[in-house]
């Protein structure tokens, strides 16, 4: 009976001086920052800031985005993606907040940015719920229950914001 090699016959560990990032998806999301001009509708939208020094309204708000997608799930969790150079670099980020900094510029919202900022979200989302909703989606597999559920949410809210004959949303 032949036998199995459980293990690779042999390892290679090699050190490099390029830059890696754990979070090589991040050229995506920033792909989708860069596309839908995230960091402008935010700039345009939002102003909190009281200083020209640091990272920006964009910059901070993106970086909370980044790191929340990236799993984090505490403020903290940006501290990993102020020292990823990488990551920041696949984002377009150029300045990256450290946690306390975030915190205290999450202290500063108030009722009017938060609307404003839903401003932002709802401006997105018209624009990409339909595109989504075009796309075939007959690569869910049909015992997936809950993605079936979330393409029916999904083709809802595009007939919800489906232009009428004169181009006004319905």
């Amino acid at each position: 009976m032949p036998r199995v090699q459980v293990s690779p016959a042999k390892i290679e560990i090699d050190f490099t001086d390029e830059k890696l990032t754990s979070h090589g998806g991040w050229v995506f999301l920033g792909h989708l920052f860069r596309k839908l001009q995230l960091g402008k509708r935010i700039g345009r939208a939002i102003r909190l800031k009281q200083r020209r020094r640091g990272a920006s309204d964009a910059q901070v708000l993106l970086s909370l985005v980044a790191s929340q997608v990236a799993g984090g799930g505490a403020l903290s969790d940006v501290d990993v993606l102020r020292e990823d150079t990488v990551g920041q670099i696949l984002l377009g980020l150029d300045r990256v907040p450290d946690s306390r900094r975030l915190a205290e510029y999450l202290s500063r919202f108030t009722e009017t940015g938060v609307v404003a900022l839903e401003a932002v979200v709802q401006s997105v989302a018209q624009e990409v719920i339909p595109a989504v909703c075009q796309s075939p989606c007959d690569y869910i597999p049909k015992r997936s229950y809950a993605l079936f559920q979330a393409r029916a949410v999904l083709k809802a809210l595009a007939e919800e914001h489906r232009p009428d004959t004169r181009g006004n949303p319905t």
